[in-house]
């Protein structure tokens, strides 16, 4: 909270924390799962430089295997309780 008032410049802690919960949630995911979407649009952007990388699907890049067994055991559910 403290970093946030610094660079916003307030020093209102309710509204610093008023602040952090309505954009928390819109900007980190509970669950951190990668956006395969979001891979896309950098390995796209990567092509520009690589053309041979434009028909490299994004699943390439990402391997959720840790963070699925996480999220199936209830860990990241039980965080949020």
């Amino acid at each position: 909270m403290k970093t946030i008032a610094k660079y916003m410049k307030i020093n209102d802690m309710e509204a610093v924390g008023a602040t952090y919960d309505y954009f928390a949630p819109k900007i980190m995911p509970r669950k951190p799962y990668p956006s395969l979407k979001g891979i896309k649009a950098l390995i796209d952007l990567a092509a520009n430089e690589k053309p041979g990388l434009k028909n490299v699907p994004p699943e390439r890049f990402v391997n959720t295997t840790i963070l699925k067994e996480v999220d199936d055991s209830g860990f990241i559910d039980r965080l949020y309780r």
